[in-house]
């Protein structure tokens, strides 16, 4: 599955938004493309939040920079957050878990920035995450870091303000995953 292949039901989505977020799951075994509808229990139900491609094709995305702390987001997306770093700082996470933590820490260390670019949707409660949870695990804890930790390491601490992708809905609407 390639993003070409997925644009012909998004023809207006950047392949940046495509890429990380559908091609990894399209291509997982059991998933394919295009999900199965209705999702009834499949995954791509709880990964497209209930709502049918039909939906999706109503969504449109803009890069922008926002503050992307911790309190930006939804209680949701910061109890997911949590979760992560709590299972790093545990000690047993799992090996694609303590995979992806170490790849994207040291992208963000040495570069302040996202090494893919989060998806988010605007709730009145704050920043949904569509995509990007362990981005934002890694980003959270370097925010947690006291600066001198990094001017020891001679590099930035990542600044608040990231690019995210936000989507927005035609009519307002926004998934049902919270």
């Amino acid at each position: 599955m390639t993003v070409a292949d997925i644009q012909k039901d998004f023809p207006n989505w950047p392949d940046a938004v495509i890429d990380p977020w559908l091609i990894e799951f399209a291509n997982d075994p059991g998933m394919g493309w295009p999900p199965p509808e209705p999702y009834g229990n499949h995954r791509w139900g709880r990964l497209l939040g209930q709502r049918p491609l039909s939906w999706w094709q109503n969504v449109t995305w803009a890069l922008e920079k926002t503050d992307c702390g911790l309190s930006e987001l939804t209680p949701k997306a910061r109890a997911d957050v949590l979760d992560i770093r709590k299972e790093i700082s545990g000690g047993a996470p799992s090996a694609s878990t303590k995979r992806r933590w170490d790849n994207i820490f040291r992208y963000m260390l040495n570069t302040g920035t996202f090494p893919a670019t989060p998806l988010v949707m605007r709730r009145p409660e704050g920043l949904s995450l569509i995509d990007g949870a362990h981005r934002f695990a890694v980003f959270s804890a370097l925010q947690s870091t006291p600066k001198d930790k990094f001017a020891s390491l001679k590099v930035e601490k990542p600044s608040l303000e990231q690019e995210v992708w936000t989507g927005i809905h035609k009519d307002g609407e926004l998934p049902n995953a919270e």
